[in-house]
């Protein structure tokens, strides 16, 4: 089991190497590849635990830790990212980190949003992470975000029902305990002014964006 680790998924948009070198910093990190997310992660000499998915995006040969290939149908019910989520779920890790699952496709870009969802009902949390965006999910809760030039803009939006005692504090654009819902995004393009900002919803899901 992997239980206590964070899982590492690798999905098709790609990896830098400021990211890859995040991942080897990692202690002992469970690595699934998503089909071609295999590609990236050959590239910057990464090896992971398993690779999975339809293949229909990656045909080369495959290297993991101990041979563990998984391979699914074209037409199946989950992306391969979302593979990669309940097998890590399957293997006891709670914290998620997905690279590659911003860009490109928007249909898939949505699908693997809904991924941090799934995380959230599951006992998890996820970021999914890329060069111009970081993207979270929080459920009556408080996330605290430092101030980082690389990210300087803050976005919150209510997923799902209106979001209830919405308050946030050390930023441009503070708010206390305001009811956020989907009509009006409010909470676009903040910025962390102090040493950190810090964002809290009593009652409902926030989806959490930090964008260069």
């Amino acid at each position: 089991m992997s239980e206590g680790r964070t899982c590492v998924i690798m999905a098709a948009m790609g990896l830098t190497d400021e990211e890859a070198m995040e991942i080897a910093g990692l202690e002992r990190p469970y690595i699934i590849c998503a089909d071609a997310g295999y590609a990236h992660a050959a590239r910057c000499k990464i090896v992971p635990d398993l690779v999975l998915g339809d293949f229909d995006s990656y045909c080369g040969t495959v290297a993991t830790l101990a041979g563990a290939v998984e391979t699914f149908p074209v037409e199946k019910d989950d992306t391969d990212t979302m593979l990669a989520v309940k097998e890590g779920l399957a293997k006891g890790c709670r914290d998620f980190r997905i690279y590659g699952a911003l860009g490109g496709r928007l249909d898939h870009t949505m699908a693997n949003i809904v991924a941090l969802r799934y995380l959230l009902d599951h006992g998890a949390s996820g970021w999914l992470i890329s060069r111009e965006n970081c993207v979270t999910m929080i459920e009556n809760d408080t996330i605290v975000v430092k101030k980082d030039a690389r990210f300087p803009n803050v976005s919150i939006f209510c997923y799902g029902p209106p979001a209830k005692g919405v308050t946030i504090r050390g930023c441009q654009y503070p708010l206390t305990d305001y009811t956020l819902d989907e009509h009006f995004p409010l909470g676009v393009s903040n910025h962390v002014l102090e040493d950190e900002g810090a964002f809290t919803v009593k009652d409902g899901t926030l989806l959490v964006i930090l964008s260069a």
